[in-house]
């Protein structure tokens, strides 16, 4: 779980379970003061700063309150990521983080 602020917003990355290599569902939560943000466009870019190349884009789609992605690591180790969402107003708002797979 990763909890980041940025212009105002609090973005909050979970995983139910442990990130491991393969197919993970990740879910994000965009609060604007206590309320969630629904009409957000969310992708999340993860890649491996050992290994330049590794990287991907992965979009996540609105789930009720939330956002939902599937999330597929093609090996452990340390991949940092880059939360980027678009609000209603047009404004890009970026925050960066990593996890580490073992």
């Amino acid at each position: 779980h990763s909890s980041m602020m940025i212009n105002g917003y609090k973005a909050m990355l979970s995983s139910k379970k442990a990130l491991m290599d393969g197919e993970n569902d990740m879910t994000v939560v965009i609060m604007k003061g206590n309320k969630p943000v629904k009409n957000v466009d969310v992708n999340i870019k993860f890649f491996m700063p050992s290994m330049p190349g590794m990287d991907f884009t992965q979009h996540a789609k609105r789930n009720g309150n939330s956002y939902k992605a599937n999330i597929d690591f093609s090996m452990m180790g340390e991949w940092a990521y880059e939360l980027m969402f678009k609000t209603s107003d047009g404004a890009m708002h970026k925050t960066k983080g990593s996890v580490n797979l073992k």
